[in-house]
């Protein structure tokens, strides 16, 4: 099935949801783990990878900077990240307001790295 995570159809049908490397895609948190809350059955479990926090802001720094140079400003006018890279504590707080008990998050550091040119 295809569908929206933040709007999942489902109510209460699974014992356990599990996600490797999605959630960042979906940009609206609240609404994404309130959807996957109530698709769970009382008790059910999540557990998720994703990306957060700075694992990327080297690359994602770099990447901003090229495109409001002068060579590519005029080809992003209008840019918005796609993507939601959070931090532990704000993911926490959102899956407990959405219901969840138990939260355990966590930022594994794996940052970007990428080689100089020379």
């Amino acid at each position: 099935m295809r569908g929206d995570g933040a709007a999942l159809p489902f109510v209460e049908a699974f014992d356990a949801v599990f996600s490797a490397a999605t959630f960042h895609w979906i940009l609206d948190h609240d609404r994404l783990f309130a959807s996957v809350h109530a698709a769970l059955r009382p008790g059910g479990r999540l557990v998720a990878q994703c990306g957060g926090g700075p694992n990327l802001q080297r690359l994602l720094e770099r990447t901003h900077a090229l495109m409001d140079s002068p060579a590519y400003r005029e080809h992003f006018p209008a840019w918005s990240d796609p993507w939601n890279f959070a931090y532990p504590d704000e993911t926490r707080a959102r899956l407990e307001h959405a219901g969840f008990t138990a939260v355990e998050t966590w930022l594994e550091e794996s940052p970007t790295r990428m080689p100089t040119s020379t």
